[in-house]
């Protein structure tokens, strides 16, 4: 079975795993004779302006679909296709021309596909007689934990459950239940009201800004900026552009002391100094003022990874 990547350069199925029982098949459709043959004109710009070249433009529907199109017709006599596709809901387009190309693609091409929206009724009724999961269903759980922990580890919930169990329970619920299994979206809003009650444990102003901030991720991050102390917006801004940058280059987590030099940086013409210690110790050495840093500045939108022996944003 092969798996086709969609990046932004070319369109290649990624290569087998040899070791694997079931390849028997014929050599793979490799990436050096697929893209002449189901992107032409991407694999004529690639030759002319290098591998490593910007693209003339975005990928159009249009193109894609005949890129996809080309690339079974290609294969099938040899190979199976499996396709996932994440956020339908987040396409622009005509929502019913995306679904009826995508049930093009299952019939027509017997093309295994799996696929992810918010639960729009547009895809509930184009889908409902396929096999189908809520994901919030398997993320509760995990949600309700690290809420529970979260706010249990708090100093200021741990006096405010004294004085009033029910309504800090009331509260977590409330907050479990509004996530609708966006783990993301927790990890904002238990920030947000843990730092409210550890400035102010007014119970009532607690609820208040909880029931304040919208239920989308989309909307919390919108909501989040706008709430932000228009002096901090510097200092936001200074943490935003190398880890923007940084993604765009490199695409993978900056580790804590690189991004604490970066936003130290008020100075590009000027000599930078390099911490002394680095790696794992040098993170640990940083994390408290860079947390809080973070913190004030981006009212929680950037924080910090803590996983696999590492510290990284």
């Amino acid at each position: 079975m092969q798996r086709l990547l969609l990046e932004p350069g070319c369109i290649k199925p990624k290569e087998p795993d040899r070791s694997s029982s079931y390849n028997s098949s014929p050599a793979p459709f490799t990436a050096t004779g697929s893209l002449p043959i189901v992107a032409p004109k991407r694999y004529t710009y690639i030759k002319l302006a290098g591998l490593h070249s910007v693209n003339p433009e975005s990928w159009s529907l249009g193109e894609l679909r005949d890129t996809i199109d080309l690339f079974i017709s290609h294969i099938k006599a040899t190979d199976r296709l499996v396709i996932f596709i994440d956020g339908l809901d987040e396409y622009e387009g005509d929502l019913e021309n995306l679904i009826a190309w995508l049930k093009q693609l299952h019939h027509g091409h017997n093309v295994k596909l799996c696929v992810s929206s918010r639960p729009w009724n547009v895809f509930r009724d184009a889908f409902h007689t396929y096999p189908s999961l809520s994901m919030e269903l398997f993320t509760r759980p995990d949600i309700k934990t690290y809420v529970c922990t979260c706010m249990g580890n708090s100093l200021a919930f741990q006096e405010l459950r004294i004085l009033d169990a029910a309504s800090v329970e009331k509260l977590q619920s409330q907050i479990i239940k509004k996530a609708d299994g966006v783990f993301l979206w927790v990890v904002l809003v238990v920030a947000k009201v843990i730092n409210t009650a550890r400035d102010n444990n007014d119970l009532h102003e607690i609820w208040k800004v909880f029931e304040s901030l919208p239920p989308g991720l989309e909307e919390l991050y919108s909501s989040m900026r706008r709430r932000l102390d228009p002096t901090h917006r510097e200092v936001a801004s200074r943490m935003y552009q190398p880890l923007f940058r940084w993604n765009e280059k490199i695409g993978r987590p900056l580790d804590v002391v690189g991004f604490w030099v970066a936003i130290n940086c008020h100075n590009p013409t000027e000599l930078q100094p390099i911490p002394t210690v680095s790696g794992h110790a040098g993170a640990a050495i940083h994390v408290p003022a860079l947390e809080r840093r973070m913190a004030g500045a981006t009212g929680g939108i950037v924080q910090l990874i803590h996983g696999h022996g590492k510290i990284e944003v």
